[in-house]
């Protein structure tokens, strides 16, 4: 009988742990991204208590069973208040995306939630618009009046770009009218079909604190189309996410989806932190889309 050397027996075990420890290829689908992510989105509804919102996509393009409230999108609105990142990215008013890849360049873009009318009576610290075309023109913004009262403010399908603005105005107006007065009835000049306002007394980091409560509610429960509002959960779980913003990702075919936003091409690359910029200022449906399949992936390989 042959005698085994241990030179053999150690090749023998070497080879065993190579096969052990060799890595797995891992794969997900595009698809089965994305549904993680949505998956992932309406989880976190159900840990913010939004019991009357499903979401099906992570842009707010239109599509069938996605739907929120006005009460919803106030608890959602105050948990995105409370992320320093979001913070800093949704008061700007205008920034510089660094877009690498075969086609490097700079592109500039600027917030859709303005309004000099608004900007005359408060100062908008940030938020985030949301259009439907023809018939929903919503918005949640983050407002400062004279007094340094700060109000988390959600307008849901008013009838154009501008009056959306002008209805954040009267409802703060009616809120603090509201006060003094329980009876007082809401402006007829009032075009948004739901809407709802809460007072911040501290600084909106630390609102966890002291729960704010509503000062306003119109139509709290009725069910309407969150269009790009859909972005305010994107941008949160990206930040739960994802814990270097300064990494990159690409731009794939399949994450073109069309919308507002500037022109992308697949192999375009860019850091989560512009990625937050993208979306919360111009509003880009390709970008979220994006988002929502590299985030998903990692919920899919790695659970978080």
């Amino acid at each position: 009988m042959k005698a085994t050397s241990n030179h053999d027996k150690s090749c023998s075990h070497d080879s065993d742990l190579q096969r052990v420890t060799q890595p797995v290829s891992l794969s997900v689908t595009t698809d089965e991204a994305i549904a993680s992510f949505v998956q992932a989105m309406n989880q976190k509804c159900t840990l913010l208590g939004l019991t009357n919102t499903r979401f099906t996509n992570a842009h707010g393009l239109a599509t069938s069973g996605q739907s929120t409230t006005a009460a919803d999108l106030s608890k959602l609105f105050l948990q995105v208040c409370g992320i320093l990142e979001i913070l800093r990215v949704w008061g700007a008013k205008s920034y510089t995306v660094d877009i690498g890849g075969p086609h490097h360049r700079s592109v500039k873009v600027v917030t859709t939630v303005k309004n000099p009318q608004l900007e005359k009576e408060f100062v908008i610290l940030g938020g985030k618009s949301g259009t439907l075309v023809p018939d929903i023109y919503s918005a949640a913004v983050l407002l400062e009046d004279q007094d340094n009262q700060i109000f988390a403010v959600i307008v849901l399908q008013s009838n154009s770009t501008t009056q959306r603005y002008l209805d954040a105005a009267l409802l703060v107006k009616a809120a603090k009218k509201r006060q003094l007065d329980p009876n007082y009835q809401l402006p007829v000049e009032l075009q948004a079909i739901a809407g709802e306002v809460v007072q911040i007394t501290n600084q909106p980091l630390f609102w966890t604190h002291q729960v704010p409560k509503k000062m306003l509610s119109l139509n709290e429960k009725q069910k309407i189309r969150p269009a790009s509002l859909t972005k305010l959960m994107t941008v949160l779980l990206l930040t739960e996410h994802v814990s270097n913003l300064h990494e990159r990702f690409t731009i794939q075919e399949t994450d073109l989806v069309g919308g507002s936003g500037p022109r992308l091409w697949p192999g375009d690359t860019m850091s989560y932190w512009d990625a937050l910029y993208l979306m919360m200022l111009p509003s880009a449906n390709n970008v979220a889309q994006a988002i929502s399949r590299v985030i998903g992936e990692k919920i899919q390989l790695y659970g978080t």
